[in-house]
């Protein structure tokens, strides 16, 4: 698995981490700051998955591949 990908999924588990703790404390303004980090993060790993280390690193894509997946329909319409 490319680097990349390992660091935006530790990412996104530091920022569900923070989202958890503000839900638990009852911070809606913190837990609707955090959630959209986490879900970029996480969009950002998955979108990357199959690209090489050079393409994962191109930050010129990177927006793009913060985006909601579109091929995740196939695992949830199977």
């Amino acid at each position: 698995m490319p680097e990349f990908v390992v660091q935006n999924l530790a990412e996104a588990a530091e920022h569900l981490e923070k989202a958890l703790a503000a839900a638990r404390a009852g911070d809606v303004a913190a837990f609707e700051a955090w959630v959209p980090f986490a879900y970029r993060k996480l969009n950002a790993a998955w979108n990357s998955r199959a690209l090489s280390h050079q393409d994962a690193m191109n930050l010129d894509t990177y927006e793009n591949r913060c985006r909601f997946p579109i091929d995740l329909d196939d695992f949830f319409n199977a």
